[in-house]
This record gives C-alpha cells, sequence and structure tokens, in this order.
C-alpha cells in the first residue's frame, strides 16, 4: 500500500539484479530524512522472492516508509534504442503513467545514487509549466550534445540519473508520447538514449537544480572545474551535499584507485541487516594482467585528470 500523503516520493527503474543497490539508496533516503513519510517505487518486470525480502528488510518497523513494486507490462519501450543499456532505461518516461493519479511529482533515481541530505524540499520547489527538474550533464560544458542533438546550448542538458518529474505536466501534454516519438525518429542521433531524448524534447521545459543535487567525481576534474568556474558550487557539494551520483564508476566494485564518495556509499552500505557485497570490477587473469600493469605503469601515467585540490584537500582525500 502507499502512503496516503507522502512528503517524499521516489522511484526506481531497475532489473532485479539491481535491486540489491537500490536497497543501500533506500537506506540513504530513509536516514536522512528521518521525519518524512517516504514512499519508493520500485518499477520493474520482474522481482525474486529473495529481492523482496530485501525490500522487506529495509522499510521493516518504520511506520513512516513504505514501498510499492510497479510491475511493467507495457513493450511501447522495447523498441526503442538502447545503447548497450537495459530496457529499464526506458521505463522512467512511464512513471506518469504507471504511478497513482493522484500523485503530483516523483524524483527518479538511478541505482548508482545515494542520499546524503534531506531532500523534501525538491518536492516544493515551482515546476508551473517545467516536465522535469534536474542538475547540469559533464557534457553540458562541451558543444557535442547540443551539435548532435540539435538545439541550442543555452538551454543546457541534463542528467536524466537524477530527474525530478513534474507528472501533471507529463499527462497534461502527453510529454511520454513525445519522447517515445522523438527517440524511434531520431536513433541515429541518440548516444545516451533516453537522456538525450528527454533533453530534446524538455529543453525548454526544464529547471536546473543546484550541483548538490546530483554530484558526480566528473565535476571535480580540472577542465569541467574551470569551465564551470565554479569554487562556490563545489564547496557547496562538500558543505551540503544532497545526492550522489556514481555514474561511470559503481561504488559496489573495487577499484585500483580512490573514488569520491565511494567510503560514504560503503558506511550506508553497512548500515543494512544484509549488505551489498562489493567485489573487484575487474576478476581472473584481468585482474592479475591489471595488478602488473599498475605495478609498472601507475608512477608514470600522466594522463589522469587533474582534480581541483583546493577541494579534495578540504574534502580530506589529499
Amino acid at each position: 500500500m502507499t502512503n496516503n500523503n507522502p512528503d517524499i516520493t521516489i522511484a526506481f527503474c531497475v532489473n532485479d539484479a539491481y535491486v540489491p543497490y537500490i536497497t543501500v539508496v533506500m537506506k540513504s533516503v530513509m536516514l536522512n530524512n528521518s521525519c518524512e513519510i517516504i514512499t519508493f517505487f520500485i518499477v520493474t518486470d520482474y522481482m525474486s522472492k529473495k529481492n523482496m525480502l530485501l525490500l522487506d528488510e529495509v522499510v521493516q518497523n518504520n511506520s513512516l516508509v513504505n514501498y510499492e513494486i510497479v510491475y511493467v507490462k507495457d513493450v511501447c519501450v522495447n523498441h526503442l534504442k538502447k545503447g548497450g543499456f537495459p530496457v529499464h532505461i526506458w521505463y522512467r518516461i512511464l512513471l506518469p503513467q504507471l504511478l497513482p493519479k493522484n500523485l503530483h511529482r516523483v524524483l527518479y533515481l538511478d541505482a548508482d545514487t545515494l542520499v546524503t541530505g534531506n531532500i523534501k524540499e525538491l518536492f516544493n520547489i515551482d515546476m508551473r509549466n517545467k516536465a522535469i527538474a534536474a542538475c547540469l550533464d559533464p557534457q553540458d560544458y562541451i558543444a557535442f550534445p547540443f551539435n548532435r542533438l540539435g538545439y541550442e546550448s543555452k538551454l543546457r542538458y541534463v542528467c536524466s540519473g537524477v530527474l525530478l518529474i513534474n507528472l501533471d505536466y507529463w499527462r497534461k501534454n502527453y510529454v511520454s508520447d513525445e519522447i517515445i516519438r522523438y527517440a524511434y525518429e531520431n536513433e541515429a542521433k541518440l548516444l545516451l538514449p533516453d537522456q538525450d531524448a528527454i533533453n530534446y524534447v524538455c529543453r525548454e521545459r526544464k529547471v536546473i537544480l543546484p550541483l548538490r543535487y546530483g554530484i558526480m567525481d566528473w565535476f571535480f576534474w580540472s577542465g569541467i572545474h574551470d569551465d564551470y568556474n565554479t569554487n562556490i558550487i563545489l564547496q557547496e557539494c562538500i558543505d551540503r551535499p544532497a545526492i550522489i551520483h556514481f555514474a561511470g564508476n559503481k561504488p559496489w566494485q573495487k577499484e585500483f584507485k580512490e573514488r569520491l564518495y565511494h567510503k560514504e556509499w560503503t558506511a550506508y552500505n553497512n548500515t543494512l541487516k544484509t549488505p551489498v557485497i562489493i567485489e573487484y570490477a575487474t576478476k581472473g587473469i584481468k585482474l592479475l594482467e591489471m595488478l602488473i600493469w599498475n605495478l609498472l605503469h601507475i608512477r608514470q601515467r600522466k594522463d589522469d585528470p587533474k582534480i581541483a585540490v583546493n577541494v579534495l584537500r578540504q574534502m580530506g582525500r589529499i
């Protein structure tokens, strides 16, 4: 059952294999929004009994938190370009039809996110005549996505991994149908299929969220840091991080160099009754080859992106 009047509504669109990872996200939401009424929607095409038990473990004994599994039967997105991703990436655009009609907005989160602050204020921002609210994607600072999709850079390019959706607006204006039609007719232009299509269709109908709601370590690389001139914004990300997005560096996989906020993800993971098992990103003979390569070359590498040193120093990373 869904809470009657949830303060925070969050949706995940995942296959069964990713359910353990969203339990970490759910736990982080609960710990940092402990006084709020929270409803999680897990949109999927299948859910194993084992993973249902994991979800039960997360929300048990908490009267303010509930979850609901929403099964997708509609195959209208199966024919769309996936770019190597599972079809579940497209489920987010079906949320206006899949979720309760009395629900006005929902925060979609990728499974590789972490909520480290109170996010209730997101559900109170002004979204009149706006379809989505999201943070800028690192690609926003280059011309490539705008040249490829064919719209002006001043309209910006956002990341769809943290996406606040104005459900009422989508339903009234048939935004889902518009995105599906665009994706089908412009398949050759799409690189990150769902994100590209959402950006184009919503190019004039979006709110840009503060970066603290979609922090990615790419924004601390020197090139992006310099181009955005975001010293103050990056400082806010350190002082008041709200949502971390581990795009391109899964925190449940061990790597050979420390990635930003992986320690924080591990700490939340360890609060679970059944934590996610963290494994090496590379295994077997490939792991041995990588170890040897790192021993031989790691000190000589000059192509690693430089990080905003002053910011990392304040984070205690160096």
